[in-house]
């Protein structure tokens, strides 16, 4: 007969998981438990930057200020957008041709060395 070291784990595991189906939680375990599970998180502290923000965020005038500065970063990035010298199109036509740009629409024919097949 051979001995399995997996073998006697698995008899010391269901052994221990027999006695702990008979185990019962103490009296008013289940009544408690939320108000213990409250109190953790209540007492938990924040973690350091997460402590600095709040405090940063609760000032009366960070929130004006934060809004002018992205809103002078979006007016800032719209008005280099506009003034960009360049064309946007990357094949370099113009979004609205004129009459001396050519468009794609010009050169309908088809290259020389596509020639139809005969019919049979």
């Amino acid at each position: 007969m051979e001995h399995h070291p997996e073998n006697e784990d698995f008899e010391k595991l269901s052994r221990l998981l027999a006695l702990k189906r008979r185990e019962a939680p103490p009296p008013r375990f289940f009544d408690e438990l939320s108000g213990r599970v409250m109190r953790g998180i209540e007492k938990e502290p924040a973690a350091g930057w997460e402590s600095w923000l709040d405090r940063l965020l609760s000032v009366s005038w960070f929130q004006p200020v934060a809004a002018g500065a992205m809103a002078v970063l979006v007016g800032g990035l719209v008005i280099l957008a506009v003034t960009q010298p360049g064309s946007s199109d990357p094949a370099g036509q113009a979004m609205f041709p004129t009459q001396d740009a050519p468009t794609a629409s010009t050169n309908l024919s088809a290259p020389s060395s596509l020639t139809p097949l005969p019919l049979r």
